[in-house]
Formats: structure tokens, sequence, C-alpha cells
């Protein structure tokens, strides 16, 4: 993790790698909790039947969404940082292929990570060039 750039980020500011982290994972925390709730009743809420959420929850691939949607933040804490640009790229390139293949019904949900990637991808790409620079 030494080298990747979440581990060189909380090298340096270790509260802006726990703030990137947090805005990656956001959406795949958010739907673990609601799955919980389901279950555990946290909160006296649960989603509508005719919606996204609703489907999303009670589909087999729920997990493999979840995984899908944590992947960008998996690549922040373990591909090295010249690897990263690449990786998240090919995962944008996987969410909009299988956006288009559920004609937009299924994976509406599922893509508020790859929004968040879409409008981040550049300043993260400018931010690991700067620490790549600082290192060497």
């Amino acid at each position: 993790m030494a080298y990747s750039y979440l581990g060189v980020l909380y090298g340096r500011n270790p509260l802006r790698a726990c703030a990137t982290a947090l805005l990656y994972s956001f959406s795949t925390l958010l739907d673990v909790f609601v799955h919980l709730n389901m279950y555990l009743s946290l909160i006296a809420w649960q989603p509508a039947l005719n919606t996204t959420m609703y489907r999303m929850q009670h589909s087999s691939a729920f997990w493999w969404i979840i995984l899908f949607n944590l992947l960008p933040c998996l690549f922040l804490v373990f591909l090295p940082q010249h690897k990263l640009m690449s990786g998240l790229n090919y995962w944008l390139c996987a969410g909009t292929v299988f956006f288009i293949l559920n004609l937009f019904m299924w994976a509406v949900f599922p893509m508020a990570t790859w929004v968040i990637v879409c409008l981040s991808l550049f300043q993260l790409h400018r931010h690991n060039e700067l620490l790549l620079q600082q290192r060497y």
C-alpha cells in the first residue's frame, strides 16, 4: 500500500486520504446500509416496491453490484500510482457497457459511483501526477 494513491496521500495528509476513501466508497456504504436496514430495521424506512433500489436489493446479483461499486476505492488502496488511471478508465468503460446492456433500467442506481468517479477523474489524475513528481 506504500505506493498506492491513498497510501502516499495518507503519508502526506491523513484527513484528505480518509475523505477521498469515503467519497469513493460512499454509494457502496449507502447500498449496504439500506440492505442491512431491510433485515435489522435500523430506521423506519424501506424503499418502495416499484423503485430501482428495491429491485437491486432483491436481486441475486446484489453483492456483485456492491463489489463493482467498491472497485474504485480498492483501486485507490491497492493499485500502484502509475497504473491507477488506466484501472479507473477500464472500470468506467465497463460501467458504461453494463449501463447500456441493462437498457438503462437495472443499472441506474449503481451508477452513482460511476458518476462520482467520472466527475473527479481529472482532479484525481492531476493530484496523482503531483504526488508522483514529489515522490521522485
